[in-house]
């Protein structure tokens, strides 16, 4: 887990490393990479700290932001590409990268 504020960089890295230690690189890693750092900069206008996980599931590679308490991301202008999927829930957002 890694708690961040206002900083995508440090969250694509993260996401990056993380992408790397459950095997997936290339394209489908950069596709997850690029939407966490979109969904960190859409969290850099919250008040606190924001957290990102990211795990593996047998059929895909999760990453989940939780927003500080008491905010809910705005995520209407973020674009997902190739196999990643968001879905939102108040405080949370979570982005799923579909592996084969």
């Amino acid at each position: 887990m890694l708690t961040f504020r206002q900083d995508p960089a440090a969250v694509c890295g993260f996401v990056a490393a993380q992408a790397a230690r459950h095997g997936v690189f290339g394209n489908q890693a950069a596709a997850l990479i690029i939407a966490a750092g979109e969904v960190a900069a859409a969290l850099g206008g919250t008040e606190g700290h924001a957290t990102v996980r990211v795990w593996r599931r047998p059929t895909a590679l999760v990453c989940r932001f939780q927003a500080p308490r008491g905010t809910a991301p705005g995520t209407e202008g973020i674009r997902t590409h190739g196999s990643v999927a968001l879905s939102c829930a108040g405080a949370v957002t979570t982005l799923r990268l579909a592996l084969p």
